[in-house]
């Protein structure tokens, strides 16, 4: 069964000034009025979004699984931005849809990211917290056992704060490692998250399982919002051939000299 994982980050007021905001974030900064526009779509067109496991868990068993079908799909957010709980968290209640919030340890606190209060809120009212690792740092660039201590120590952070068990790993910064899938076994969860444009193929049978979360940017319109969601080929092909430029670019700059190369791209548009 193929599972949509639609991957958020930022979502602000309309009228919210980017003037001041770093020219590499706004992308990720969706409109308050769209992302309502696509969660009324999900529950009116009868999604189901749950923010339970996805398939079988460490132990092989399904009882907190979520049966997947047709009509599901998974909402994620990356990062831990004050604006989930603000905005976000009360558009999934009113339409009775819930998400896994990604944090990353060190944001928890800071100005314009959310506290371990609001974590706690939103983690005991269905929502689903988990890692993000203890930093936003670049994957490729750390060793196994950095690595290994981003996501143990991440892990046993948010569980004793939050008083749940946190199975779910997103890695940040959008570069792929697969060293990451052998450490979040080791480590202790069971489902891992990469940015990539494509449905999530869901039988439960790899532990952990790999999920493909597809980013809905601030230029995302509805219709290419419901295509995605639908497995709409054309469209996951255009987004796709988009990824696959990026991917070589990273592959050939690293990651900083493509984020470098990225930042004045996108300073130039403003």
């Amino acid at each position: 069964m193929k599972l949509p994982i639609i991957l958020y980050h930022d979502v602000r007021d309309d009228n919210y000034e980017l003037a001041f905001v770093e020219p590499e974030l706004v992308p990720y900064i969706l409109k308050k009025s769209d992302f309502e526009a696509q969660v009324k779509w999900l529950a009116e067109s009868g999604y189901k979004v749950s923010a339970k496991r996805s398939g079988a868990s460490p132990e092989g068993t399904r009882s907190q699984c979520h049966n997947v079908t047709s009509k599901s799909v998974k909402i994620v957010f990356d990062d831990g931005w004050k604006s989930n709980y603000e905005i976000a968290y009360p558009i999934l209640k009113k339409y009775g849809l819930y998400a896994t919030f990604f944090v990353t340890i060190e944001n928890i606190e800071r100005p314009e990211m959310m506290t371990w209060d609001e974590l706690k809120e939103m983690a005991d009212n269905g929502m689903a917290i988990g890692s993000h690792n203890m930093t936003h740092r670049t994957p490729v660039e750390l060793s196994d056992e950095e690595i290994e201590h981003e996501m143990k120590e991440s892990k046993k952070v948010l569980e004793e704060k939050l008083g749940k068990k946190v199975d779910a790993f997103s890695s940040p910064t959008g570069f792929y490692d697969k060293r990451i899938i052998g450490i979040a076994r080791k480590a202790g969860y069971a489902e891992v998250y990469f940015s990539k444009v494509a449905l999530s193929e869901i039988d439960g049978s790899n532990n952990p399982i790999v999920f493909n979360k597809i980013g809905i940017k601030r230029n995302c319109d509805l219709e290419t919002f419901k295509g995605i969601v639908r497995g709409d080929k054309r469209i996951l092909a255009s987004l796709r051939s988009k990824q696959v430029a990026r991917d070589v670019a990273k592959s050939i700059l690293g990651p900083r000299k493509y984020s470098q190369l990225k930042s004045f791209m996108l300073r130039k548009h403003i």
